[in-house]
């Protein structure tokens, strides 16, 4: 961090209300099936389901 030739940012890659929404919509798709008892259509580790 001390490099003079160095930038340091913030991934912002999903920063645009197209994908936060998105990204909503996929965390209450996850909630409304695990409370259903349902497998989550957004699992990150499916390995849980072996």
């Amino acid at each position: 961090m001390t490099l003079n030739n160095l930038i340091i940012a913030p991934h912002i890659g999903s920063a645009s209300s197209q994908t936060r929404s998105k990204m909503a919509a996929m965390a209450i798709a996850n909630l409304i099936a695990g409370l259903r008892g349902d497998r989550l259509p957004n699992c990150v580790n499916p390995e849980v389901y072996n």
